[in-house]
C-alpha cells in the first residue's frame, strides 16, 4: 500500500533541475559567503524569498549567534494535521575559503518545497523546510545553525518523525547517496548512534519509487564503508549530527559518495550540473514522502546493514553470525579437549563482538570463521582474510588523508577480535569433524598395519 502510494505520488511531483541551477548561480553570484560573513545574510534572504515564491505561507528568518558570529536560519512550513513533522534541511552558506559556489543544496530545497506545495498528493504530515546557516562551516562552528534550530524546538523536537539533511548537490554524474555515519551518543559514552534502520529503509524505498535510487556510502565501496564507519570515527560535519546526538532520527544525504576521507560529500568539482541537481532532488523528494508515510518503531535500530536496497536488521545480523560460526563448531563437536575448547572460546568472543559491534564484527570475522570450516588451507585463509584485509587497507587510506578520528572499538574489543581470529586457526585432528574419534581410530589402525579404516 505504501509502495503504491509512493509510486503514484512520484508521477505527480518532479524537481526542476534547471530551476535549482538558477538558485545555485544566484547564490554563487554573491561571492564568498561563509558563516558569519555579511553576504550570508543576503543568501538567507534570497532563500526565504524563494520559499515564499514556491507557495509556502509560513516562512521566517531565525537569527542566532555562535562564537561571536551572527547567523540566520531560514524555516518554511507546510502544515498538516497532527504534531508530527518531517524535516528536510540544507544550507545556504558557502565553504570557508571558497569562491561562493556550492549553493546546490539550497536550490534543491527550494524546488522540493515548490513541488510538494503544488502536489495534490502531499504527504499527510507537516513538512518543515530548513536552510541552515553554518552548514558548510568547520570546527566549532560546524552545524551551528542546526544546533540552534534544535535548541529552539525544545520539547517539540520529540515530534520529529525523521530528518533528511542534504549536505551536497550538483556534482556532475553524481549518484544520490546516503551517509549514515555514527555520531557520539551522550547516553552511552564512548559509543555511537547512527540513523535508525527504518529511516534508511524508508529513504531507500522512497527514492527508488521516485526513480532516483540511493546508494549507501556509494555504489562501489559502500559495503566496505559501512563496517568501516561503524568501527572508526568519521569526523565529517553535518546537520544530522546535532539531531542524532539528541536521540532524534536523522540521515545525511548527498548526490555523490565522499572521498575515502569522507570530506565534503557531494561537493561539486566544477560547475553544478542541472541533471545531478534534479536527480538529487528527486531522490530526496521520494525519501521525504516515504518518511512522512512511515510510523517509526518504538525502539532504536542502530544495528543494521544495507545491501541491494534493503536493510538487514539486528535479527538478520545475528542469524548471519550464527551461520558463520556454527560450521566451525559443528566440525569439531566430538573432538573435545583443549582444541575444541579453543573453538568454543573463539565463538564466545565472536558472540560478544557481535553484540557490541555487530556490523564490523560480522563483516571482518564472519568470512574468516566461515572459510576456516574447510580447514586452515591456503585458499581458505586467503578467502577468509580478504574482507578484513580490504577493510584494513581502506582504513589506512582514510587515516592517511585525515578522514578518521579514532575508533568506536575499545582496546578490549580489538584484543577480543585478534584472539577470536587466532583461536579459530587452532587445527582440529584429522577426521575430527565427521565421526568423533574416527580420526584417532584410523591412526591406530595405520600404526598397527591393519586394513580398512586406516586406508
Amino acid at each position: 500500500m505504501v509502495l503504491s502510494f509512493l509510486a503514484a505520488a512520484a508521477l505527480l511531483a518532479v524537481v526542476d533541475g534547471e530551476a535549482a541551477l538558477r538558485h545555485e548561480r544566484a547564490l554563487a553570484a554573491l561571492g564568498p559567503h561563509p558563516f558569519g560573513a555579511p553576504r550570508t545574510a543576503f543568501a538567507a534572504q534570497y532563500v526565504a524569498a524563494e520559499l515564499r515564491g514556491a507557495g509556502l505561507g509560513e516562512v521566517r528568518l531565525e537569527e542566532f549567534e555562535s562564537g561571536g558570529r551572527t547567523g540566520r536560519n531560514v524555516i518554511g512550513v507546510l502544515r498538516a494535521p497532527g504534531p508530527a513533522f518531517v524535516l528536510i534541511a540544507a544550507h545556504h552558506d558557502s565553504a570557508p575559503g571558497g569562491d561562493g559556489a556550492g549553493g546546490g543544496p539550497a536550490g534543491v530545497l527550494i524546488e522540493i518545497a515548490r513541488a510538494l506545495h503544488d502536489d495534490p498528493a502531499r504527504p499527510p504530515r507537516t513538512l518543515v523546510f530548513a536552510s541552515f546557516d553554518a552548514g558548510a562551516a568547520q570546527g566549532e562552528d560546524a552545524a551551528a545553525g542546526a544546533r540552534e534550530w534544535l535548541r529552539r524546538q525544545g520539547a517539540d523536537a520529540r515530534a520529529l518523525a525523521g530528518a533528511l539533511v542534504l549536505g551536497g548537490a550538483g556534482a556532475a554524474g553524481g549518484t544520490p547517496t546516503l551517509h549514515p555515519l555514527p555520531r557520539p551518543d551522550p547516553l552511552r559514552p564512548g559509543r555511537g548512534t547512527t540513523a535508525p534502520g527504518w529511516l534508511v529503509q524508508a529513504a531507500l524505498t522512497g527514492a527508488a519509487a521516485a526513480g532516483a535510487p540511493f546508494e549507501v556510502h556509494g555504489p562501489l565501496l559502500g559495503p566496505l564503508q559501512q563496517p568501516l564507519a561503524r568501527a572508526f570515527r568519521v569526523p565529517l560535519p553535518g546537520g544530522d549530527a546535532p539531531l542524532l546526538e539528541a536521540g532524534l532520527p536523522a540521515l545525511l544525504v548527498s548526490d555523490g559518495p565522499p572521498s575515502i576521507s569522507w570530506r565534503e560529500p557531494g561537493a561539486a568539482a566544477g560547475p553544478a550540473d542541472p541533471v545531478a541537481l534534479a536527480r538529487a532532488g528527486q531522490a530526496l523528494l521520494g525519501a521525504a514522502r516515504a518518511v512522512a508515510a512511515r510510523v517509526a518503531p518504538p525502539t532504536r535500530e542502530d544495528d543494521w546493514f544495507a545491501l541491494a536496497g534493503h536493510v538487514v536488521g539486528p535479527a538478520g545480523l545475528w542469524l548471519a553470525g550464527a551461520l558463520a560460526v556454527a560450521p566451525l563448531l559443528w566440525r569439531g563437536r566430538r573432538v573435545g579437549g583443549a582444541l575444541f575448547a579453543a573453538r568454543l572460546l573463539a565463538a564466545a568472543l565472536f558472540a560478544i563482538l557481535l553484540w557490541r559491534h555487530p556490523v564490523p564484527a560480522l563483516c571482518a570475522l564472519g568470512p574468516w570463521l566461515l572459510a576456516l570450516h574447510a580447514g586452515p588451507t591456503r585458499l581458505a585463509l586467503l578467502l577468509g582474510a580478504a574482507p578484513a584485509a580490504a577493510l584494513a587497507a581502506l582504513a589506512t587510506g582514510a587515516a592517511l588523508r585525515g578522514g578518521l578520528g579514532g575508533s568506536w572499538l575499545g582496546p578490549l574489543d580489538w584484543a577480543a577480535a585478534l584472539a577470536c581470529g587466532l583461536l579459530a586457526l587452532v587445527p582440529l585432528p584429522a577426521g575430527g569433524g565427521g565421526g568423533g574419534g574416527g580420526g584417532r581410530r584410523a591412526g591406530r589402525g595405520r600404526r598397527a598395519g591393519l586394513p580398512g579404516k586406516g586406508r
